[in-house]
């Protein structure tokens, strides 16, 4: 095989393992800051300068301020990587930090309220620095957060660079999905980036088709998703989710059940209520079903 063929295999061939879905999670709670919260740009410009002990050590009190299991990742809490304030609502400052925790990252968002703190955690794998995740998209002086999620979760240390992005928009500390509202961003710049990437796995493909199945298949995830999320057609890649539920690979597996976790359609519900009820997938199923009632919900 030809040395450049080599590395784009070890670049995207990776170990399968099970990831959680993505998902986010608000609470409020009631504790003191241990510094002065910001009011102005220059007094966020002198909160950025903070010790990441005094900030880690607030994030801590706020996480075992948190009333459900799910607020630990396995016990542990995770590690501050970076912080920055900023305006994500009008004339209110908000606090932004990625946390780790083994393969895992989070993007954490701190509004202040009269009850205390809002704190939100959204599980984000985004490659982005916190002064790129926090963007005024619109001009309006306020905001918008964008994360980022691989479509499988984490399947190795070489894991595809390939995201979905979703932007955030906060209303009293609650954060709200309005990706529909950038077509724009998801068209040059999400879709940009999957061009791109396909095109290598082109050159894969030739020698390795088997290899590159799954990042290929990430790719369409991403596609189908953009054609749900941004173009409003609402059971795009029913077809391909349902083939991806029986797929032999855990990541298709996953990628098919989050996918019919957001189309209304009935055969999407059914093979959800299917996949609760065997012994595998069980409790993503039951997740992605809870996702599904949310969303349906929220349909006009």
């Amino acid at each position: 095989m030809p040395r450049t063929a080599t590395r784009l295999r070890m670049l995207f061939l990776v170990p399968l393992c099970v990831s959680a879905l993505t998902a986010q999670e608000t609470h409020t709670v009631r504790v003191a800051p241990p510094f002065p919260w910001p009011r102005t740009d220059l007094e966020a410009a002198a909160a950025n300068k903070l010790s990441e002990a005094k900030v880690g050590s607030f994030l801590d009190a706020l996480v075992n301020g948190f009333t459900t299991p799910a607020s630990r990742i396995g016990g542990v809490t995770p590690k501050l990587i970076q912080f920055r304030f900023v305006p994500l609502e009008a004339r209110s400052f908000c606090l932004v930090a990625t946390t780790a925790v083994r393969v895992g990252s989070y993007t954490n968002v701190v509004a202040r309220v009269s009850e205390g703190f809002r704190y939100t955690r959204i599980d984000s794998n985004t490659p982005l620095p916190v002064a790129m995740q926090a963007v005024d998209l619109d001009g309006d002086g306020v905001d918008e957060l964008v994360t980022a999620q691989w479509p499988a979760g984490y399947l190795g240390a070489n894991t595809p660079p390939i995201y979905w992005y979703t932007v955030w928009r906060f209303k009293d500390g609650v954060p709200q999905d309005a990706s529909a509202q950038f077509p724009e961003l998801y068209r040059f710049f999400v879709l940009g980036q999957t061009a791109y990437i396909n095109r290598l796995l082109a050159q894969i493909q030739t020698v390795d088709p088997e290899g590159v199945r799954v990042p290929l298949a990430e790719l369409e995830y991403v596609q189908l998703k953009y054609q749900r999320t941004i173009l409003g057609q609402n059971n795009a890649g029913l077809q391909q989710a349902l083939r991806w539920t029986e797929a032999k690979e855990t990541s298709l597996r996953i990628m098919g059940i989050w996918a019919l976790a957001e189309m209304p359609a009935p055969a999407a519900g059914e093979t959800l209520e299917k996949l609760a009820a065997s012994p595998n997938f069980a409790d993503l199923a039951k997740a992605a079903i809870a996702r599904r009632a949310e969303l349906l919900g929220k349909q006009p």
